[in-house]
Formats: C-alpha cells, sequence, structure tokens
C-alpha cells in the first residue's frame, strides 16, 4: 500500500519510521537547544548581575552565592514543541528547511523577549539601584542569528532542491 505523506508518497511502514525519527530527533533538538541558548543566557546573566552586585561593594553576602540555573517548564515544552515540528516539516514538505528556519527564530526571539532584551535592574541594599542596558548588543546578536539561521535554511533548501 502507498500512503501519501504530506507531498510524498512512501509506504504505510517508512512513513511510521520517518515520524518517530523526526519526532524523536526533535525531541532531543528541543532539549539540547533550550540547554544551549535558554540556560546559558540565563546563567550568564545571572553571573554578570552578580559579579556586577560584589564588585559595586554593595553586599558582601552575594559573592558566596552559587550561580543557578533556571528551569522553565513551559518554555521547555515550547522548544520540544517547535523543534518537533521543525524536523517533522522540515522531514516532509519540500521548503521545509525554511519554514524550519522560521520556527528557530520564533524560538531565539522568545527567548531574547524572556530576558527583556538584556535590560538588568539591579537592587543593592539600602544603597540603590543599577539599571544595566544590554539591549543593544542583545539585538547586534538577534540579528546575526537570524541571518545565519535564514543562510542555513536556504542552504538546506538548495540542497533538497538539488537532490529532487
Amino acid at each position: 500500500m502507498v500512503a501519501p505523506v504530506f507531498f510524498t508518497s512512501i509506504s504505510r511502514e517508512q512513513a511510521k519510521t520517518k515520524i518517530a525519527k523526526a519526532i524523536a530527533i526533535g525531541c532531543v533538538k528541543g532539549v539540547i537547544q533550550y540547554l544551549l541558548v535558554f540556560a546559558s543566557i540565563s546563567t550568564a546573566l545571572d553571573y554578570v548581575s552578580k559579579s556586577l552586585l560584589s564588585s559595586t561593594g554593595g553586599s558582601s553576602s552575594i559573592s558566596g552565592l552559587p550561580i543557578s540555573i533556571e528551569f522553565d517548564i513551559i518554555l521547555l515544552i515550547m522548544f520540544i514543541g517547535l523543534s518537533v515540528v521543525s524536523s517533522l516539516i522540515k522531514e516532509f514538505i519540500l521548503y521545509g528547511p525554511v519554514i524550519g528556519s522560521i520556527i528557530t527564530i520564533i524560538l531565539l526571539y522568545v527567548v531574547f523577549v524572556k530576558f527583556g532584551w538584556g535590560v538588568i535592574d539591579l537592587t543593592i541594599g539600602s544603597y540603590g539601584s543599577i539599571h544595566l542596558d544590554l539591549s543593544p548588543i542583545f539585538e547586534r546578536i538577534f540579528n546575526a542569528l537570524v541571518l545565519a539561521v535564514m543562510g542555513s535554511g536556504f542552504l538546506g533548501l538548495s540542497k533538497n532542491l538539488k537532490n529532487k
């Protein structure tokens, strides 16, 4: 039997295998992206804010605290879900690499919005507060990542079209 799956015709067993493989790859990719992108940015911002607090002399108890990695289950589920969708789209749709790149850009945008584009307000006990605006750096990093992701998407599309 031949079962149409999106735009290709393959057997049911092959379709089940490809779908299971794409889902497994998407889950692993989502967890890895979450750990690399979200956890690393959160740890870096935590480290920067704690080092700023300890260097200003405002609070000596801050310097002894260990750096913690923030874990957001809803964001992790979103990363896994969008990565699974992206893997399925890349596997079965002709223009899948470009659409997968757009999904990756959406994930990056969510992460940058979650951190307020790098605007950090630190309170130093009774001494006052520090306002740190890293948004120009965050915007440049985001623009560079968008260009890199779209470039890889179009390279994947050209490879896909070359094989067909």
